[in-house]
């Protein structure tokens, strides 16, 4: 079992919470805080496509500025354009997307393009906690050229879940 082998499908969460991109700000707070999430997905009121997402920075950039409005429409501060990838590719198309973006949030279509979930970078070492052989994949890939900043960035979160299970 390798990173390549393992389909992003496999640790992506398919309820997405989504926002029309004209609704308020203050309706994509109440929808993280009732679903204790960290981002919603804004979609076109007319396609019902993506078009952005508001993420928790989104907000705290919105509420830190002098003119902080929680009625503003979520197409004014939503981070776009969206960074998608098929739920065929693998864990490590996934990592190699979100770092090469800077990203830890990476939305998830099928081969026709509609949006089928959402994967964060927790949800990945997660998976890769729950398998041995998955992190020791990591740690020795030498395609994936990220691999030590991810597992430095991770390191304390891994040793944690290796070492002090339950």
């Amino acid at each position: 079992m390798s990173l390549e082998s393992i389909s992003i499908s496999s640790c992506m969460t398919k309820n997405i919470k989504t926002i029309q991109s004209k609704e308020r700000l203050f309706n994509v707070c109440r929808i993280m805080k009732d679903n204790r999430i960290g981002s919603v997905i804004v979609v076109d009121e007319s396609s019902n496509n993506p078009v952005g997402i508001i993420t928790e920075r989104d907000i705290v950039n919105n509420l830190s500025s002098p003119d902080a409005n929680l009625q503003i429409q979520v197409n004014e501060i939503m981070s776009k354009p969206i960074v998608t990838i098929q739920e065929t590719h693998s864990l490590i198309d996934a990592l190699q997307t979100m770092q090469k973006n800077n990203f830890r949030r990476l939305l998830i279509t099928n081969k026709e393009g509609k949006l089928v979930g959402i994967v964060t970078d927790k949800d990945i070492f997660k998976t890769i906690i729950n398998n041995k052989d998955l992190l020791s994949d990591l740690y020795n890939n030498k395609n994936f050229q990220f691999s030590q900043s991810i597992l430095e960035e991770y390191r304390e979160h891994l040793f944690e879940n290796i070492f002090r299970p339950g």
